[in-house]
């Protein structure tokens, strides 16, 4: 199991080797690993670094011989409504991801692919995929694969991986649909919503696996980029799932190991939970070295270090800035409820001072700020998500804010 496994993750680096066009092992899909790899849930995660395998993996199996889905399932995205868990898998035609597929289980072990009853011969005969390529001269006419599928309300959305050729290292971008159902999908207009970066950027020509978070009215994406070979880790930020800005003055957020570790030619396909306990991003990657071996690592991002959820409140308050996402200056209001010295901070996502907004002695009362998205040199910052925190005589408390431009 354990090869298999390894063989999953480092599939697509080694399409660019000639021998694996002759591919004939089976790929399969197990319990936890697909969870690690892709998972979102509908409420609050909580996410835990130990983990135990499920004793009988694997839980999904490639089709039978001659099935759209034979040899390879892979790129698993799993959410669970309250009653039912829902996975949307890639598979594999001629060592490219051609289509994505949709399963559901009443317990995430037992698992039952989708099967249109109106399709009832080969490759289609015992189960169907949900998201072809699209129509011929589209932009992901050739291949779709890594779907990210999230719940909100009722309506499921998917960020999938897209591309017009069928060459393992060609371009690619990234793309979403929506559904009622999970099975019929309607793709955005707008498609692709992430494309490459310009020619010498370092994720040109492709742009790859998105794991999307939505929170706050907001949507974050972390993503794969690069030249197929030497993949990193980008950040993106939308207000509506449609419209993306890359995170220019920080990407790429994770970058390759360092010579002769276990990462030190890739990290890609990332999957990314919230933990609000702790407040903090916690991240499951794919690390890939110079001898295609690939494993999977776990990263955290801690913002400042401030758990809003285990402070002790007392009358101070910090009010949400408004407005909120906003471009290009925004209002931070809090009140005091005596005098204080107040100190007022805008943080990056990396936990780096940007500007010091407020650092003196206050009176008791109503206050407010104006940031104009600049940092403490004058110079205008990029897109992305911001964190500002106040620190009086007897509290800390902190809040998230985003600029769009």
């Amino acid at each position: 199991m354990k090869k298999q496994l390894v063989f999953v993750l480092s599939v697509l680096m080694k399409m660019r080797q000639q021998y694996f066009a002759s591919l004939k092992n089976r790929s399969v899909i197990g319990l936890l690993m697909c969870i690690v790899i892709l998972v979102s849930f509908t409420t609050k995660v909580y996410p835990q670094t130990e983990w135990t395998k499920y004793e009988g993996n694997p839980v999904l199996d490639p089709g039978p011989p001659g099935a759209w889905d034979e040899n390879v399932v892979v790129h698993p995205s799993v959410l669970f409504d309250g009653t039912t868990y829902h996975m949307w898998y890639s598979n594999y035609v001629n060592a490219l991801c051609v289509n994505i597929g949709y399963a559901t289980s009443p317990d995430g072990i037992t698992w039952t692919k989708y099967d249109d009853p109106t399709t009832t011969s080969p490759p289609f005969a015992q189960s169907d995929p949900v998201l072809n390529p699209g129509e011929p001269g589209e932009w992901d006419d050739a291949r779709v694969s890594h779907p990210k599928v999230l719940l909100l309300d009722t309506t499921y959305y998917m960020w999938y991986s897209g591309s017009d050729n069928y060459i393992s290292s060609g371009p690619s971008s990234i793309g979403r649909a929506t559904s009622i159902d999970g099975i019929t999908w309607d793709r955005d207009p707008d498609n692709p919503v992430l494309t490459p970066g310009t020619a010498g950027s370092w994720d040109n020509p492709r742009v790859d696996g998105p794991s999307v978070i939505y929170d706050d009215n907001a949507y974050q994406m972390w993503y794969s980029g690069g030249d197929f070979i030497a993949w990193r880790i980008g950040y993106a930020t939308s207000p509506d799932g449609s419209i993306w800005t890359k995170a220019d003055s920080l990407n790429p957020v994770l970058d390759w190991g360092e010579p002769g570790s276990w990462e030190d030619s890739a990290v890609a396909f990332c999957s990314v939970v919230f933990d609000a306990t702790n407040y903090e991003y916690k991240m499951w990657y794919t690390g890939i070295d110079v001898s295609v071996e690939a494993h999977i690592g776990y990263a955290t991002s801690s913002t400042i270090g401030i758990n809003e959820n285990t402070i002790v409140q007392t009358q101070d308050y910090l009010h949400q800035n408004y407005p909120n996402p906003f471009n290009p200056e925004t209002t931070i209001s809090y009140q005091l409820p005596e005098n204080s010295k107040v100190e007022l901070i805008v943080y990056n996502l990396k936990g780096q001072k940007v500007k010091t907004l407020i650092n003196e002695l206050l009176s008791a009362g109503e206050h407010s700020v104006i940031w104009d998205g600049r940092d403490s040199n004058g110079n205008r910052v990029g897109s992305g998500i911001y964190f500002y925190k106040m620190k009086t005589d007897n509290h800390e408390e902190t809040k998230k804010m985003i600029l769009m431009k």
